[in-house]
């Protein structure tokens, strides 16, 4: 983690996926989102999710799609979907 970043939340998380999907994020931003682990599963299937139609060649692996390439519209709904789900669970819910 950068010196003096804020943790990753699941909000937090959720707005980056909502950036990402806007083409509002910088390429240090999505290896820091991309690379982190997650403890929490739903954290995690978030990353999976949004590790597939993201166009950024950014990742840690060097995996990704090609630039400038629009995302699906089914991928954008299921991927604001998992955003609206990591504000509305509860901490409790997901250990």
């Amino acid at each position: 983690m950068p010196d003096g970043a804020r943790p990753i939340t699941r909000r937090l998380l959720a707005t980056f996926i909502e950036y990402a999907l806007k083409g509002c994020v910088t390429a240090d931003e999505t290896r820091r989102f991309m690379s982190t682990p997650y403890d929490e599963e739903l954290m995690e299937h978030a990353r999976r999710e949004l590790r597939r139609p993201l166009p950024y060649p950014s990742w840690l692996n060097g995996v990704g799609t090609v630039t400038m390439q629009p995302v699906p519209r089914e991928n954008i709904d299921q991927l604001l979907a998992i955003a609206s789900e990591l504000r509305a669970t509860p901490p409790s819910a997901l250990n």
